[in-house]
């Protein structure tokens, strides 16, 4: 569980040192931001269905409901 808080902690310092320095164009940012998104998506539902084994809908309501207002605010 450390482990896994302190290899968090290392890409989100990288990704913050890209964009600090420069070296980080907008594309990469915006892969990051994808990445992460469908990264808390997944480790939600792992949370959920794996180790409880709850079955929720909930997830893919709120995650559709933010992808079409995203879209319809773009």
């Amino acid at each position: 569980m450390a482990r896994d808080i302190l290899l968090a902690g290392v890409i989100l310092a990288g990704f913050l040192g890209l964009e600090f320095t420069g070296l980080g164009s907008s594309g990469l940012l915006d892969f990051a931001i994808r990445f992460a998104i469908f990264g808390l998506l997944a480790m939600s539902l792992n949370l959920l269905i794996g180790t409880t084994g709850l079955v929720s809908f909930g997830h893919a309501a709120y995650f559709g409901m933010g992808a079409y207002s995203f879209g319809l605010l773009m």
